[in-house]
């Protein structure tokens, strides 16, 4: 055997370390050790040695880690101590993060820990074009790293604003901490040199925090194989040296190598197009390839956000171990996991059911080929808990007079998670513009056997492979992957001939830091101008037509919508990677020999199986007798000592002349339809019509141009019912919600006789479901044959639609005309033909005429390609389940929302028959908001929601259209439900509710409603959840700020800014994040200087105490600081300026806020709660926003 032979790859799990061995020849040697055991000090080092018990370790040329010390680090929370440094008036940037909340209707709202514990701001300052406007202070940074080394902290993670542009300053920071003696210092500079400040600081807070924990794993590697080439797997699915191989690109350091592996296998078919389903104990992971690699280069772990070059992986919770569950109404899957311990009920350690357990229970697992390692005694094989079956569907039985026998109820619980993992397969294809018809899907992780055949029938994939070291399958992704770097840097140009040479400067400038240079590749990350996500494209160099011919014909793919003759493109980041064979392994073809494989006498044994509804007799074979040539056909179940395949009797089974497993279509059987309730398919329902509503949301973010939708995120999609009730959305923005379904009811009542296929309307109008203007919705109908079935709708707040003042939000509107151009169901696509030409027209009406009608244009186009979107994902719905089934369940899950909504008027009514709740809070205009509720447990629960005595009509802009007291109303009684139900009309049947007309909540047609659709909306929610006495009051605002210009090259711009939020029983209150009825995203703060150069964000915290004290004190608000280099008109619009957000029980009230004007002389002004005014130049706006109540004494 010839020395330097082999290769080994090891991916370091949570439970098992995966050993792989290759030799040249196409030699294959695989081993598992468990990660954790009193036999040996490290799983690696032992591994290692023990799959070399075959050849001399000498004879190994390199070794390739993946590994899960940086990711358990970070989920953990177990790295080093780390202090952010960052410009003065930016330390608590990370800390605000982007201001939305992950849960829409948690009133406890959780927000992550951050990683750094301290943060502090130097004095300096570089413009968004690179000008220093303060020089670094020496002095000051140089004290205030002397005082935190003082306390103790050695790493420091260095991001200051603008750095990605002008990089002298953070050097220079860089400097003065090393010649402090600080050891671990990291500057965003050199690890990312990308615009957006929340990302890059992120980025380098994960590294300063990961690296000491990460080097010390390498360095114990380097001592243990001195002697041989050792190089660690990367997010982005390349391997690298030591010194090079950063925290931040670490994350996916295992799954990786499984996308790898993928790579390398589908070489060897024509078609090198698959998805990779990887079902492991906790999660799946998830993965697109068409003959390259899938990357992406911004993501979230654990709710953080930022960048790194890594695989476009999506992972869910769904796995072998996810946790069955049955509410009262309807079965439900994880997210929950029984982890490694106490696990899987089977494992015997008193565990919950889990998947595992209803596999085994159906007969997919098969004990007697599973290692004897359970037990109290470590030494018992699985035990199958029938009994907790029988009991469960016992309780079903009971609570919804619904039989199940045991089988029934575990296929159930297989098909809700069936239909969980396919969603996540459609996110990364078909949201992106790429259907499954011609797709491969690979199957691997330890779980994936058993699900794999009634995955891919779902989803009409017609071949899955299964290759040999499929249960290793990460790492022999890791041994075959080459040595990779990557470099990245934001350029900010715009695409054309004139900027390609510029462009070859700043990819040479990026080459120069490369140790790789065996292959170099260039990319360009293009959008279209004034949009926020881009395209990575490949750059041959100075070849403009062909890289721009490349982008095109993505976008059209992706957004299913041609680019316009004006839409010009910007090139936002070059990107390069140099890669280098780190070997030459093929895998060996074997002869083959066809050799049907007879059930009766070639199979080891037969088992029954449970399958879909019946039990069926499956051969079991061993996959070690079966040879390149076998095949079979299902049902059958193919075992080895770490997988089994379950063979459905839709498959036939080959074995080809790489000795992979090929599982083909062989016939597909039409699904039963069940038209009776079910609560396995109100789940699925549940998933699958959410899943449509957040398809569309994808779509709208990839194409809109206003900052509002793509950056802010202030838009929602949703499903309607062909009565238009709402069925179910995603979870976007609570205003909406509720008005939407009036909107669409408004459409069918007036134009229900000449609705046609392909037709599009749009609306606005705040008396017929809307909000306010500036939220304008676009309707679909869904047909089937000549009738409407179900309409699509999405709702997008539009940067400008007209109005006195730019964004349209003015402060003192006294009816609605100030306020924009009001749209009526207006037919913008007529089957199929676009009628923007007569929009134009009407949106140029004076006497206020919409500002920057291009932008509106492209905006439309995008809510059109989402409704398009979810058009097609209904119809693939319907030809999945049948009409009839899918309308039944729009049907079901509404009702399901009334008993929902039945069951809280239980809870609150306490085994009383009837129960009487009121409260009262004002505005800063001395309206009144008043509310009574009244309970009853007649009709298994009711409630009158009065809201006599309120106020009436403002003459100003506070009212508040129907539709949105409704939003309201329906976001408080989701927030209360505790149960994972999509929001939809169902929750409000148990209610009636009385509004009085002409009052502020129910103005006259005419009346000015802007304040009444971001501000009164607010107020409802505090008065609905004060007289329940749930919750303090959150700020109880928006903040609303717009500024712009009039003018042929006017333009608006319009954010909301988040508060504190209430605190509660036995939890405080959040600070810094939005609440109640908006969750909008903050454009990054370099972001908008760079868009916005008319501004300068002077700062951006967190306003400390303004929480009110108590048992449970309330979140605290935030400071917002404005400078204006050009003179603008501005604009706010808030509340709580005088009247605090209440405390309950005893709490203290939160801070009210405050908002200022500083003039060019340095006097702070304090300014009313409502102000339009011309600013000069130069002039800084503050917004100080409220606290949120405290709670309890």
């Amino acid at each position: 055997m010839s020395k330097n032979n082999w290769t080994i790859a090891v991916d370091r799990g949570g439970t098992f370390t995966d050993i792989v061995a290759i030799s040249q020849k196409g030699e294959i040697h695989t081993h598992k050790v468990l990660s954790r055991s009193k036999n040996y000090h490290n799983a690696i080092v032992f591994g290692i040695h023990e799959i070399c018990a075959s050849f001399s370790i000498e004879n190994v040329a390199r070794i390739h880690i993946g590994t899960t010390v940086a990711t358990n680090a970070l989920l953990e929370r177990t790295g080093e101590k780390v202090c952010f440094v960052t410009t003065c008036g930016f330390k608590d940037i990370l800390n605000i993060g982007y201001q939305d909340r992950k849960n829409l209707f948690a009133l406890n709202v959780q927000k992550p820990d951050p990683i750094h514990l301290r943060s502090i701001g130097i004095k300096e300052r570089i413009a968004a074009n690179g000008r220093v406007i303060t020089p670094i202070d020496i002095d000051d940074t140089t004290q205030k790293l002397r005082k935190i080394k003082n306390e103790g902290f050695t790493s420091l993670a260095i991001a200051l604003m603008n750095s990605w542009c002008y990089s002298a300053h953070e050097q220079k920071v860089a400097e003065i901490a090393q010649e402090m003696g600080f050891t671990n210092v990291h500057a965003s500079y050199h690890l990312c040199p990308l615009i957006k400040l929340v990302m890059r600081g992120q980025t380098t807070v994960i590294n300063a925090y990961l690296h000491p924990k990460l080097k010390e794993h390498i360095d114990f590697l380097l001592a243990n194989f001195h002697d041989t080439t050792l190089r660690f797997m990367q997010s982005s699915g390349g391997v690298t040296r030591a010194d090079s191989f950063w925290g931040k690109d670490a994350i996916l350091s295992g799954p990786a190598g499984g996308i790898v592996a993928v790579q390398n296998i589908m070489q060897n078919f024509p078609k090198q197009k698959a998805i990779s389903f990887d079902m492991g104990g906790t999660s799946t992971d998830v993965s697109r390839f068409d003959g390259n690699i899938n990357k992406i280069f911004e993501t979230q772990i654990a709710d953080i956000p930022f960048h790194s070059d890594m695989l476009n992986i999506k992972t869910i919770a769904s796995g072998g171990g996810s946790i069955l569950k049955f509410d009262g109404t309807k079965l439900s899957v994880g997210p929950e996991s029984a982890g490694a311990s106490p696990g899987p009920s089977c494992y015997g350690y008193g565990g919950p059911l889990t998947i595992t357990d209803a596999n085994l229970h159906l007969g997919r697992i098969l004990p007697e080929y599973f290692p004897r390692v359970f037990g109290q005694s470590n030494s018992e094989p699985l035990q199958e808990n029938a009994h907790l079956f029988t009991k469960l569907a016992t309780q079903i039985k009971t609570d919804l007079g619904k039989s199940y026998s045991s089988h029934e109820l575990a296929q159930g619980f297989i098909d809700i998670i069936n239909q969980n993992m396919c969603n996540a397969i459609k996110e990364i294809s078909i949201a992106e513009g790429f259907a499954l018809d011609d797709y491969t899907l690979v199957s691997f992780g330890g779980a994936g056997g058993q699900h794999v055949c009634c995955i891919a029938q779902i989803l009409g994939i017609k071949q899955i492979v299964v290759h040999p070291t499929a249960s290793v399958f990460s790492a022999y992704g890791i041994a075959v992957s080459d040595h990779v770097e990557t470099k990245a840097k934001s350029v900010l140009l715009p695409f054309n001939q004139k900027t390609c040479a510029i462009v070859d400067q700043h990819f040479s400038e990026l080459e120069k830091q490369l140790s790789v240079r065996d292959e170099i590749t260039r990319y360009l990350d293009l959008r279209v101008c004034g949009t926020d996500y881009s395209t990575t494209v490949l750059y041959i160099d100075n070849n403009y037509q062909k890289t721009y011919d490349d982008f095109v014909q993505k976008y059209q793919k992706n957004h299913q919508r041609q680019l316009a003759q004006n839409e010009q493109l910007e090139i936002v980041n070059v990107r390069i990677e140099a890669s280098s064979r780190s070997n030459a392994f093929r895998e060996k073809k074997h002869p083959v020999h066809t050799r049907e494989v007879q059930r009766s006498s070639a199979a080891t044994a037969h088992h029954q199986v449970f399958y879909q509804t019946s039990f069926i007799d499956v051969a079991v074979f061993l996959r070690s007798t079966l040879q390149p040539g076998d095949f079979l056909h299902g049902p059958a179940m193919i075992v080895d000592d770490h997988n089994t395949i379950f063979v459905t009797p839709e498959f036939k089974a080959v074995i080809n002349e790489y000795n992979y497993l090929i599982l083909q279509v062989q016939n597909v059987p039409q699904k039963a339809i069940k038209t009776e309730k079910d609560p396995v398919l109100l789940e699925v329902f549940n998933n699958a019509f959410t899943h449509i509503a957040r398809q569309m949301g994808f779509d709208l973010i990839n194409t809109a141009h206003s900052t509002n939708i793509k950056e802010r995120l202030d838009f929602s999609c949703a499903i309607f019912d062909k009565q238009g009730n709402l069925v179910a959305n995603a979870p976007h923005i609570p205003v909406h919600l509720g008005a939407m379904s009036e909107t669409v009811k408004d459409l069918i009542h007036t134009h229900k006789q000449n609705l046609c296929p392909n037709d599009c309307y749009v609306s606005n109008d705040p008396f017929h479901g809307g909000s306010h203007l500036p939220d304008i919705t676009v309707i679909s109908p869904f047909f089937d044959g000549d009738e409407v079935q179900f309409f699509v709708a999405c709702r997008g707040h539009h940067a400008d639609i007209g109005g006195i003042t730019p964004g349209s939000m003015p402060p003192f509107s006294q009816k609605i005309e100030e306020e924009g151009i009001v749209l009526r169901n207006f037919c913008l696509v007529s089957d199929g033909t676009t009628n923007f030409s007569q929009l134009t027209k009407i949106l140029s009406q004076k006497p206020y005429p919409a500002r920057n009608i291009n932008e509106r244009i492209s905006d439309l186009q995008a809510q059109i390609a989402a409704n398009r979107r979810g058009l097609r994902e209904l119809d693939n719905l319907v030809t999945l389940y049948s009409l009839e089934t899918v309308k039944l369940y729009t049907s079901y899950i509404q009702e399901n929302a009334c008993m929902a909504t039945q069951k809280l008027i239980g809870y609150l009514l306490k085994d009383r028959s009837n129960a009487l709740f009121s409260f009262r809070d004002y505005l800063e205009n001395g309206a009144c908001i008043c509310v009574k509720i009244t309970l009853s447990a007649t009709n298994k629960g009711h409630a009158h929601i009065d809201f006599s005595g309120t106020s009436p009509q403002d003459s100003g802009n506070l009212n508040a259209p129907l539709a949105v007291v409704k939003s309201a109303i329906l976001y408080v009684l989701r927030a209360l439900i505790e149960e994972d139900i999509p929001l939809n009309s169902g929750c409000l049947k148990p209610l009636t509710i009385t509004v009085p007309e002409k009052s502020i909540l129910n103005p006259q047609p005419g009346a000015a409603v802007v304040g009444g659709n971001v501000e009164t909306s607010q107020r409802i929610v505090d008065v609905l959840l004060g007289a329940l006495q749930v919750v303090a009051a959150s700020q109880g605002t928006m903040n609303n700020l717009t500024f712009g210009k009039d003018g042929e090259d006017g333009f608006g711009y319009y954010e909301t800014i988040c508060g504190g939020t209430g605190a509660g029983n036995n939890f405080h209150g959040a600070n810094a994040i939005h609440s109640h009825m908006t969750n909008t995203r903050i454009t990054d703060p370099e972001v908008l200087e760079f868009r916005y150069p008319q501004v300068r964000l002077e700062s951006f915290s967190i306003r400390k105490n303004s929480g009110g004290k108590g048992k449970f004190n309330g979140g605290d608000g935030v400071i917002r600081r404005l400078r204006f280099l050009e003179a603008c008109k501005v604009s706010i619009l808030s509340e709580r300026r005088s009247i605090p957000p209440y405390g309950l029980q005893g709490g203290s009230d939160g801070m009210c806020g405050k908002n200022t004007i500083t003039n060019i002389d340095g006097r702070e002004q304090t300014l009313p709660s409502k102000i339009t005014l011309d600013i000069q130049q130069q002039e800084i706006i503050s917004i100080y926003t409220p606290g949120g109540g405290g709670f309890g004494e």
